[in-house]
């Protein structure tokens, strides 16, 4: 269960912060902690999701472009007839079918890449932490104007300049709407 409790390893690398002072940097990766740095690990389960769903539609669009290549009468076809016509006809059925397997294959590549570090929402004396899909962001408390939690999937917080950061929002709504509150709370700060 992702809770939010202050944290005893780096959430960017896992290093353990047993015996480090503190406030500091993770000796490993460079992650600024303080004595009120607060950790909630995002969920991964939209991007299971999604992988298992690609997988299916690689492995049906595989499915189908085989079946219409291995068609009886798909390769002869007497002189004179029309089904020099229906051959193209199922080559681009087959062709479809393989560019959707092809699709399918590079999408599921793409949600792999994003699945594989580590996703979460941190805040400490100094701003919010924001990571998943492999990228950090990073918003201070002053440029902070509000954090939007109106849409179904994410929640946004918005800074006074710049674009809006994206989290998703997290099943786990108890421990989640307490985080976001002690952020509000560090924003009226």
């Amino acid at each position: 269960m992702q809770d939010i409790h202050p944290v005893d390893r780096c959430p960017e690398c896992d290093y353990p912060w047993t015996g480090l002072p503190p406030e500091g940097r993770c000796p490993e990766c460079g992650f600024p902690y303080d004595s009120h740095t607060t950790v909630h690990r995002l969920p991964k389960t939209i991007a299971h999701l999604c992988m298992g769903l690609l997988v299916m539609g690689l492995l049906g669009n595989v499915h189908h472009c085989y079946r219409y290549v291995n068609r009886p009468g798909f390769v002869e076809a007497p002189p004179g007839s029309l089904t020099p016509l229906v051959k193209a006809m199922r080559w681009d059925m087959a062709l479809e079918y393989g560019c959707g397997a092809v699709f399918c294959a590079a999408l599921l590549v793409w949600v792999c890449l994003l699945a594989r570090g580590p996703w979460y929402v941190s805040f400490d004396s100094l701003g919010m932490r924001v990571r998943w899909g492999g990228r950090t962001r990073t918003a201070e408390w002053r440029g902070i104007k509000e954090i939007d939690t109106s849409r179904r999937v994410f929640d946004y917080i918005v800074p006074s300049h710049g674009r809006r950061i994206r989290v998703i929002r997290s099943p786990h709504t108890k421990t989640y709407k307490q985080f976001l509150t002690r952020a509000d709370e560090q924003l009226i700060r």
